[in-house]
């Protein structure tokens, strides 16, 4: 007595099946998607540049701001008086500023006491 036994039908091509479908319809609604954003924008242009940042108060005084036409001694700017107030700088610009003044009544001294700015941190 030979007993017939069946073996259960095999399902795995009906799950690849929804595999697969489940595949293209993620993919065709991402391009849906990725379609409508190119036709509706949202937002402002792109090329639209940002505002520009201004500083709230001029942290140096005027005295130091202005082209300097005489000497040091004579407007009443010494060389330590700089020297301390580069260090001491706040934003690059007033760095900058009082870089030129130095540049203009400076000497081998101030640039030996500038020294610690050129180190690494």
């Amino acid at each position: 007595m030979t007993r017939s036994v069946s073996k259960p039908a095999k399902s795995a091509p009906v799950a690849a099946a929804s595999h697969t479908t489940r595949w293209k319809i993620a993919c065709g609604v991402l391009a849906v998607l990725a379609g409508g954003s190119l036709l509706y924008p949202r937002g402002s242009s792109a090329n639209t540049p940002a505002p520009v940042a201004q500083a709230r108060r001029a942290s140096l005084p005027a005295q130091l701001r202005r082209p300097l036409h005489v000497s040091a001694e004579a407007a009443g700017v010494s060389r330590a008086d700089l020297v301390d107030r580069i260090l001491h700088a706040r934003t690059v610009r007033d760095v900058a500023t009082l870089a030129d003044k130095l540049g203009a009544v400076g000497d081998d001294e101030a640039v030996d006491a500038l020294a610690p700015l050129l180190t690494d941190t």
